[in-house]
């Protein structure tokens, strides 16, 4: 396909042009229907993938070395979401994929632990993030795990799916109940400690049944 100006195929041309309803990327006077790639028109960037516009997609396409989140066919250079490409979601930073972000990120009422600007699926276990420490399955928090759980030797006490630093006090695993100060189980602690049950006593952080 050619673009025609005046009787003549204009080869020196390279803008969107409107043809039946779908605007084409035409390239110096041809339509290049292998074209994926984001063109400015009027002030405006577009998605055009297979040599015209695509206003029904919502993707990331890169341009130079820098990934720009697309709604709808246009760049949206204001958006602050997640993006999903390539079977992942990526962390959109006003536009673009910001490769330096590490962050826990909600999203249609989920959070998300990204890395490098990605969703991290085969995260489980606690993570250190926006200075607190978080409980993540499959990369994304769970906020009904309320337990002790151990990481790097230590064990926390999660309330919601984060570590609750303000917590002092008695905790249940299926290992037994536990002395938590401050968040983390303290395994020193020896002393009568009072919950909702009564009064117990507790040697090296640990209730003592016997």
């Amino acid at each position: 396909w050619f673009y025609v100006k005046g009787g003549a195929v204009n080869f020196k041309t390279t803008t969107l042009v409107k043809y039946n309803g779908n605007w084409f990327y035409v390239k110096n006077g041809a339509v290049n229907f292998k074209t994926t790639t984001l063109v400015k028109y009027n002030g405006t960037w577009f998605y055009v993938k297979g040599g015209y516009v695509r206003f029904d997609e919502t993707t990331v396409s890169k341009l130079g070395d820098t990934w720009w989140y697309v709604k709808s066919g246009e760049v949206d250079f204001d958006a602050n979401t997640l993006a999903e490409y390539n079977g992942r979601m990526w962390y959109i930073d006003e536009g673009s994929i910001n490769f330096d972000a590490t962050l826990i990120y909600e999203y249609s009422g989920k959070k998300y632990y990204v890395e490098k600007g990605v969703v991290d699926n085969s995260k489980n276990g606690l993570v250190e993030c926006d200075d607190d420490i978080w409980y993540v399955r499959s990369g994304i928090v769970d906020t009904g795990m309320n337990t002790l759980v151990k990481s790097n030797g230590t064990w926390w006490y999660v309330k919601n799916g984060k570590v609750d630093f303000t917590y002092t006090g008695l905790a249940l695993n299926d290992q037994g109940w536990f002395m938590v100060v401050n968040g983390m189980v303290d395994f020193g602690y020896t002393g009568l400690v009072a919950n909702e049950y009564g009064w117990w006593m507790v040697q090296n952080g640990s209730i003592n049944f016997a």
